[in-house]
């Protein structure tokens, strides 16, 4: 079926690619923070700011995250509606070159 993509939907399929990457990086983010703001508040004389930086970069990353999955889905449906169309139109056409013999 890759033989199929239009030049404009390989370039959209490597962009959700790097969205990818770019949504599973923050996911693994998550955890590092959630370990850091635990540690903070277990340690006396942590300062109440440096946990809500911890936790603000954390709502960062979750935000960040979500956003990279909607661009991704967009781009993919966007893909999957162009490859669709694009099998349609050859299936049309294949089924109108059919010669009358051939539709018996």
């Amino acid at each position: 079926m890759f033989k199929y993509f239009s030049t404009k939907q390989w370039i959209l399929a490597f962009i959700a690619l790097v969205f990818i990457v770019v949504q599973v990086w923050l996911d693994l983010e998550l955890p590092g923070y959630m370990s850091e703001i635990t540690t903070l508040v277990e340690t006396e004389g942590s300062a109440m700011s440096d946990i809500l930086y911890q936790g603000k970069m954390m709502l960062l990353c979750a935000l960040g995250s979500m956003v990279s999955s909607v661009i991704v889905g967009y781009i993919a449906a966007t893909v999957a509606a162009g490859l669709a169309k694009t099998l349609r139109s050859l299936v049309y056409e294949k089924t109108v070159s059919f010669g009358m013999e051939q539709l018996h």
